[in-house]
């Protein structure tokens, strides 16, 4: 029994028209977020009086940022 694959490339091509090209005229309008978190503990190494060293601080840095834009674009010619 021998199997034969479909061959597509010997089928008519249809002449398609060229799509119109797109315009970059315009409003436009969008928006931003985000943020950042941390953790981090710091140790002191140096031992002034006998310590076995200490904890200087355990910062947490965090923060939001955030911001809008809008503008108009014109497309020449």
């Amino acid at each position: 029994m021998a199997i034969a694959g479909a061959v597509a490339a010997d089928m008519p091509v249809k002449t398609l028209l060229p799509a119109p090209l797109p315009s970059w005229t315009g409003f436009y309008i969008g928006g931003n977020v985000g943020g950042g978190f941390s953790e981090k503990t710091f140790i002191d190494n140096f031992v002034p009086y006998g310590d076995v060293g200490g904890t200087d601080a355990s910062p947490r840095p965090s923060g939001w940022v955030g911001g809008l834009q809008a503008g108009y674009n014109y497309q020449v010619s």
